[in-house]
């Protein structure tokens, strides 16, 4: 009796099916007998999944391609990126709203004071010119303030910015909103073009910009000269040194790699600046421009830019998004959006190389995992490791570069193919074929019969003795004759031999009957080897000519091509 047990979902269970390697075999049974070709059936189950025992539908690569492109379909129409600057103008209305209330709170506490005044005391009316006075500076300095505050531009985020870094805040903590604002921008800005200093750039110092801009014009110096053939990789791993200080290990041992891969660090950004509409992307490039107060780093960065922009043409880079949703992203938020997005791209370019003929092992589970979810990882793992499944159970084996069944995984093919077809038959087409006639070396039967000379002396000692009885009708002792034998009869016990014949013409496979040809022969032997271990099958190939055909060969078999000779 089946037991079960349910338990609380804590995501350690394995939420995708894992076929075995028997799954594996019966699904790899029907394209092996087709395509006649164990590699060939290998890829055909891995693209297009399988069916187990337990009627579970197993995806094949197939499937894992649509679900990423339904993926990638689905995050374009939830999203648009031209709410980046929309968030960012929250961010900063927030931050004027605290320092307006910061403000109103000051006046107020101003104002406060002055109303507690003791009229009694000796020197009351001057403390209240005092603060009669105080509340005229700080009613100025609010005025002033809040003048300042009512004339930021309501829809241009950098010109708000720009203002606000020389505005003196009142309220601690605007000012900190406000800095930690300008600094995610400028990181941003920044990792966009190095991301490989991503962890330097988390807390970025005015030296450490000063160190930056200085670095960024060797490397515009170097561009150039390059350009003018001037410059090697030598005087690449020069810069590399002069600034050992800012790069981490493991850098690109050329200019040329270092471009691309700067290159690609940038195509996220490109690609959010191509996918929003043209006044938001130009708004967007003179904030992120703009988050500099150095007019020398703005022009060592547009110059970069133009170098890297020639890079990215090249390599077909920054190409945009059709995003039709309605969510808003601040603009961390969409520069993770797009690398998934491009992350998703590159995924879907994999597949389907894999679906054409590819490594299969160029995939990359990790990246399965962070851009789709476990499940898919997983589904990917258990395609890949298929074959070494089989060969681990001994249903298949290596030959150099060539893979083929062993004999226990033919026998398994056969066993199974016996079984799809006697599970098809209606049960009142079954039958057990008797044999009339009695044989020896069998087994016994409940029959017996008088003994005949030359029959097995196999005697039935009651019906022996009671025909004894019977014929003599006297009292004991019983003298037994010949005639009183009774032997026990047993079932005729043979050999058989059987020969199939197995049409290799081309119209059988134009006919589309070749496959279902070789499972019955499969079946056939699979049932005589087991029914009957003491007969022989034999199975012959005819088209042209005939020839006997080794049961190890027949899952590869394939029919002479369709012709007229």
């Amino acid at each position: 009796m089946l037991r079960y047990r349910y338990t609380m979902w804590d995501g350690s269970q394995n939420p995708f099916i894992n076929p075995s390697p028997e799954d594996v075999l019966d699904g790899l049974t029907d394209h092996l007998l087709q395509a006649g070709d164990l590699s060939k059936a290998l890829r055909m189950l891995m693209q297009r999944g399988m069916i187990n025992r337990q009627g579970q539908i197993v995806p094949g690569m197939q499937d894992i391609l649509k679900r990423v492109r339904q993926t990638k379909e689905e995050l374009l129409q939830q999203y648009n990126l031209d709410g980046v600057l929309t968030n960012l103008q929250q961010q900063l209305d927030d931050i004027v709203t605290r320092e307006r209330q910061a403000l109103e709170s000051q006046l107020e506490a101003t104002q406060q004071r002055a109303s507690q005044i003791d009229d009694r005391a000796p020197d009351a009316a001057q403390q209240r010119a005092n603060e009669e006075r105080a509340i005229r500076e700080m009613e100025d300095i609010v005025a002033e303030r809040f003048e300042t505050l009512d004339n930021l531009p309501p829809q241009d985020v950098g010109e708000t910015i720009r203002r606000l870094t020389s505005y003196d805040f009142v309220d601690r903590q605007a000012k900190a909103d406000f800095d930690a604002l300008v600094q995610s921008l400028q990181q941003q800005a920044m990792e966009s073009l190095f991301e490989m200093m991503k962890q330097r750039l988390q807390q970025l110092t005015p030296e450490d910009m000063q160190r930056m801009r200085q670095m960024i014009e060797n490397l515009n110096e170097l561009l150039e000269r390059r350009a003018m053939g001037e410059a090697d990789d030598r005087d690449f791993h020069e810069f590399l040194e002069r600034h050992r200080d800012l790069f981490p290990d493991g850098m690109p041992g050329s200019l040329d790699e270092f471009l691309e891969q700067m290159a690609r660090q940038m195509e996220a950004m490109q690609s959010l600046l191509n996918s929003m509409s043209e006044n938001m992307r130009q708004a967007l490039q003179d904030l992120l421009q703009g988050q500099f107060d150095d007019a020398g780093m703005q022009q060592a960065l547009a110059e970069l830019m133009q170098h890297l922009q020639q890079t990215m043409q090249q390599h077909g880079l920054g190409d945009p998004f059709p995003f039709q949703g309605e969510d808003s992203l601040s603009l961390q938020e969409a520069l993770r959006l797009i690398k998934r997005l491009q992350g998703l791209e590159a995924l879907e370019d994999t597949l389907e190389r894999v679906l054409w003929g590819g490594d299969p092992n160029q995939l990359d589970e990790q990246q399965v995992q962070e851009l789709m979810d476990d499940a898919t990882a997983g589904q990917v793992q258990a395609l890949k490791e298929m074959a070494e499944r089989l060969e681990e159970q001994g249903y298949i084996r290596k030959t150099g570069e060539r893979m083929e069944l062993t004999a226990r995984g033919v026998r398994k093919i056969a066993q199974r193919a016996m079984m799809d077809i006697f599970s098809t038959l209606r049960r009142d087409q079954l039958g057990r074929h008797r044999q009339p006639r009695r044989g020896t070396g069998g087994e016994r039967l409940g029959e017996t019969k008088p003994y005949t000379f030359g029959d097995a002396f196999d005697l039935d000692l009651p019906r022996t003795v009671m025909n004894a009885v019977m014929r003599t009708s006297c009292a004991p002792p019983i003298k037994l004759a010949p005639q009183d034998f009774e032997t026990y009869q047993t079932e005729s016990a043979s050999r058989c031999a059987t020969v199939l014949l197995l049409d290799m013409s081309g119209s059988m496979e134009r006919l589309n009957r070749f496959t279902a040809a070789k499972r019955v022969a499969l079946a056939l032997d699979a049932m005589i080897r087991t029914q009957f271990p003491r007969d022989t099958l034999s199975i012959v190939g005819f088209y042209t000519y005939a020839q006997e055909i080794d049961l190890q060969d027949l899952p590869y078999l394939s029919p002479k091509p369709f012709g007229l000779f």
